[in-house]
């Protein structure tokens, strides 16, 4: 039978390559149906022009690079847009490096005189949809009238680990010695305990700005510290302390002052089962509202270079019971005074008999109570 014009035009080259095109994969918007790792895949398809849905096995592709790589473990039912490449080979993924240690020249390139290309096995995948808001973990880069902002959420455990050094750097003064005044914040909820751990040297400064070259200055910057009523603390030390206040580190003075209020619902207690050392190269002044008590169990020395003064409109020593050791200088006195006694005693002629003498023994007298 001879063709007729029909049949020309239904299978002329316009028509075969569009049929070619429309049957042969080139890019297609699937879903995943299977995890097989977190590279391999099964993609259904979501638009199926026929009753027999079209399913692929697929690699899907990574942000990765010698320098970086972020992934995202796939899930069932997430989407992914399907690149069917031109020339298509399983050890294309491999490492570069790995491919040269394989090869017998040296060479990463794979030569393959016929490799898959735009056929069902030559697909890969790379998770791409609209956003939706329902991720465990949604960045949201955006900009209003405070300038860009980068918004954070997430309902994950989140570790990251540094192998190497760390810099986190906010408020960085610009050219013109000018910076920000936004304020950092950081809020642990009540869920949320926070614990830090520290293996090497820790060092903390405040009140010292660093340049972009490198300079340090001093700047305005108090530090406050506020701790509720239901926020005990606890320290535990184990090491040796050293508290140094106004030295800097060319061990040069500054003004300082240490100011320490308690009210009168903060008692203060300090128990040390060694010895305490208080060295003052000033004047030191203590003042008490009340009754103030030295309780020592054994023996109590008070030494002074220079005057040793004690005022009260009363002093009692030993609480007026027992006795005390008697001081030279009062012995020299009262010898004094008994002297004179018995010279007065010498020259009273006006009564009959010899006259009497009072005689002192300050090795057997004992004074129990001296008021002043």
């Amino acid at each position: 039978m001879k063709p007729d014009a029909f049949e020309f035009n239904k299978n002329n080259g316009i028509s075969n390559d569009n049929d070619w095109l429309k049957n042969t994969p080139l890019i297609e918007y699937g879903m995943i149906t299977k995890v097989y790792d977190e590279n391999l895949v099964a993609v259904q398809v979501v638009v199926q022009d026929s009753a027999a849905p079209r399913n692929y096995n697929v690699r899907l592709l990574h942000l990765s690079s010698q320098l970086k790589e972020e992934s995202v473990r796939p899930m069932v039912d997430d989407l992914v847009l399907l690149l069917f490449l031109r020339a298509h080979k399983d050890d294309m993924f491999l490492d570069p490096a790995e491919r040269r240690a394989n090869s017998s020249d040296g060479d990463a390139t794979i030569y393959a005189k016929n490799p898959n290309n735009y056929n069902m096995f030559s697909g890969v995948g790379i998770q791409l949809a609209t956003i939706k808001g329902r991720s465990s973990v949604t960045t949201v880069y955006d900009e209003d009238s405070n300038g860009p902002s980068v918004n954070e959420r997430t309902v994950a455990r989140v570790t990251k680990i540094f192998n190497k050094a760390m810099s986190m750097i906010f408020d960085v003064p610009s050219a013109d010695g000018s910076a920000d005044d936004e304020a950092i914040s950081m809020l642990f909820g009540k869920r949320s305990p926070f614990t830090q751990e520290h293996h090497a040297a820790v060092e903390r400064k405040y009140g010292y700005a660093k340049a972009l070259d490198g300079t340090i200055t001093e700047i305005d910057a108090p530090v406050t510290e506020t701790y509720s009523n239901k926020a005990p603390i606890t320290e535990n030390i184990l090491g040796e302390v050293d508290v140094h206040i106004g030295t800097d580190s060319h061990n040069a003075s500054t003004t300082a002052p240490v100011n320490i209020d308690l009210n009168d619902k903060s008692p203060v207690d300090v128990k040390s089962k060694s010895g305490l050392s208080l060295s003052f190269d000033k004047a030191v002044l203590v003042k008490y509202g009340d009754k103030y008590t030295i309780e020592v169990t054994g023996d109590m020395e008070i030494k002074g270079t220079g005057k040793v003064k004690i005022k009260g409109s009363e002093i009692v020593l030993n609480d007026g019971v027992g006795y005390v050791t008697e001081f030279t200088a009062l012995k020299t006195a009262l010898t004094t005074a008994f002297t004179t006694v018995n010279t007065l005693l010498g020259t009273k002629m006006d009564m009959a008999g010899a006259p009497g003498t009072v005689v002192l023994s300050m090795d057997t007298a004992k004074v129990t109570k001296v008021r002043t």
